[in-house]
């Protein structure tokens, strides 16, 4: 998955590790193999032994992986995760993660993914516009959005801020439809080792820290993809 993250696999696509990975979650087996990150060994909750289990994944490279996933895996269930994207370029940015993860080479991989879907073309003026890392970084993240947004209906997102403002009752939604007792999660909110955890959270801090001309152009990427928001 992380090496293809920037190509979309259609339902003929052949890719054994990944059916195995999540053929053996479905049944209740994790492939360690399967995973680069050691987030999971480290955080990871999922319960192998109860037979009630629900296991959640949450992935931040499988936006052009959503079709091929729904062809093969019908019976998992697809959210997409809204976060305002001005948010997240700020975060990105500020965390240094630009230069690792979304640097130069996925800008390169964003423009090729351009110019293979017809859906995505209205970024292609935009792509030879970017002049300087942080708009092709925001490139990359409204391109990602964008062709996720290609594969799941409104009704299949989830809104970073509304959950944030009332944790309760949007994630108990989720609780409900599960047949799952309701769980107070506005209590453990504080203690999320992740961003919706830390002291700024709600705040919005893009405002501050992007200004003047520099807004104005990741504005004109990111207007491409905010009615995805809007219909969620």
């Amino acid at each position: 998955m992380h090496r293809t993250q920037y190509e979309i696999w259609d339902g003929n696509r052949a890719a054994p590790a990944t059916e195995s990975f999540l053929r053996a979650l479905l049944a209740g087996a994790v492939q360690q193999d399967y995973i680069a990150a050691d987030w999971f060994a480290r955080f990871s909750e999922f319960d192998l032994a109860d037979p009630q289990r629900i296991g959640v994944v949450k992935d931040t490279k499988l936006h052009t992986k959503v079709g091929w996933l729904k062809h093969h895996f019908p019976q998992i269930r697809f959210y997409g995760i809204w976060r305002d994207p001005r948010a997240i370029l700020c975060s990105l940015v500020r965390n240094g993660f630009h230069t690792r993860w979304y640097g130069e080479p996925a800008y390169l991989d964003t423009v090729r993914l351009i110019a293979r879907a017809p859906g995505l073309a209205v970024f292609a003026e935009l792509a030879r516009d970017c002049r300087d890392a942080v708009e092709k970084m925001a490139l990359v993240i409204a391109v990602r959005t964008a062709a996720m947004a290609m594969e799941l209906p409104a009704v299949q997102w989830i809104v970073y801020e509304q959950v944030q403002e009332d944790p309760d009752r949007h994630l108990n939604a989720f609780c409900r439809a599960l047949g799952l007792p309701e769980y107070a999660f506005s209590e453990y909110v504080a203690w999320d080792y992740n961003v919706s955890g830390l002291p700024f959270r709600g705040a919005q801090l893009w405002r501050e820290y992007f200004a003047g001309r520099e807004l104005h152009r990741i504005d004109r990427i990111f207007q491409e993809i905010d009615g995805v928001a809007t219909a969620a």
